[in-house]
């Protein structure tokens, strides 16, 4: 490593050591203790500087079984050290030898939490990690040069459809691919569900060619505006049979069966959100990555309801209709519950395949 900096749009600046080259994007702070190596291959943030305000990150090494997808996603990672003796059985690389085999850009020795301080009060915004000898000028004239990535679900996303088969199977899903992470497809396999995995764009025709029980949309990089014709297929599947969308996936089925969506001053990252459902009045605390929410005052002429909402800035963290068989979640992860046993959006899908007409065994 060499030393390196982050500059701000507002033209702070923070120094430190870093790997990789120059690099423009937003950049947004995470606040979970552990599963750096989830974080850093999450689809989500694809296109973007994560900050990880917990200090010690690295300290136990890095393994394939921790990658929530095949490969690594962000722009750069951001820590405030990494120089730690890995601790744990399985790993196989400290986290400095797996961030120069992976060619993973780190900038580490800066004040994480008072970068954080900063998004926190100011929102999110583009920053640059650059040479720490690159005048303050050049580098905010490269920032407001730069412009956001686009496409990037289209390139995360499936090229062709994949079948993950489950073992003794009662019903068929079909999971548009927006940047799926592994759980999606494991969590609906172990609910004895075949997943027909299909490309974010695949029309409702072709959607409906499968015969399936439901259809799941993923998570993914979140530019809802920029997935149009996700919405414009959903708009033709809603009400025909049960639709639950996670993540990404949440706030474009939202849209699609009518509500707005807005962006939100520095966005949910880390996994301690707390949550609470408002159908059994139960509080969970989940894992979350999303810059966006869906709007609540353009709910007032849907059918949509709102089962669950964020405690720290009451956002809407997830919505359902029954009349239209949609469910949704912003997370698909929780950390702990105040119940024994709290459903997930997995199961919540599963009741409303088992109670409308899509409950037929298409296995």
């Amino acid at each position: 490593m060499k030393p390196k900096k982050l500059v701000l749009q507002n033209g702070k600046e923070f120094i430190g050591l870093g790997s990789g080259d120059e690099k423009v994007a937003e950049v947004v702070f995470h606040t979970g203790m552990i599963g750096y190596l989830d974080i850093v291959s999450n689809p989500y943030y694809a296109g973007k500087f994560v900050c990880m305000t917990y200090p010690l990150i690295g300290n136990y090494g890095a393994s394939d079984d921790e990658f929530g997808s095949k490969d690594y996603h962000v722009e750069g990672f951001i820590v405030k050290d990494t120089d730690f003796i890995s601790s744990n059985m399985r790993y196989l690389d400290s986290m400095d030898d797996f961030s120069i085999a992976n060619d993973l850009p780190i900038l580490c020795g800066i004040d994480t939490r008072m970068l954080a301080k900063v998004i926190r009060d100011e929102g999110s915004m583009k920053g640059i990690i650059t040479d720490v000898d690159t005048p303050i000028e050049e580098a905010l004239l490269k920032i407001n040069a730069y412009t956001p990535i686009k496409g990037m679900v289209k390139k995360l996303s499936t090229k062709r459809p994949n079948m993950v088969k489950a073992n003794k199977p009662k019903y068929t899903v079909v999971c548009l691919d927006l940047g799926c992470k592994n759980n999606i497809i494991s969590e609906l396999t172990n609910r004895k569900c075949n997943v027909v995995v299909l490309p974010y764009n695949t029309d409702a025709s072709k959607i409906l060619s499968y015969h399936p029980n439901a259809i799941i949309v993923s998570n993914g990089p979140d530019e809802p505006s920029e997935l149009e014709v996700v919405v414009n297929n959903l708009k033709q599947l809603i009400g025909r049979l049960p639709i639950a969308g996670i993540g990404l996936g949440h706030l474009l089925v939202a849209k699609a069966s009518g509500a707005k969506i807005k962006k939100m001053k520095f966005g949910h990252h880390g996994a301690n959100q707390s949550v609470k459902n408002l159908v059994n009045k139960k509080i969970i605390i989940t894992l979350q990555g999303h810059n966006y929410e869906v709007d609540r005052e353009s709910l007032i002429n849907t059918s949509l309801n709102v089962t669950l909402e964020n405690l720290s800035d009451l956002s809407i963290e997830g919505v359902s209709s029954s009349e239209l068989l949609v469910v949704t979640s912003a997370f698909d992860a929780f950390e702990a519950s105040a119940a024994p046993i709290v459903k997930t959006i997995y199961d919540e899908l599963i009741d409303l395949i088992k109670s409308s007409k899509g409950g037929s065994n298409n296995a």
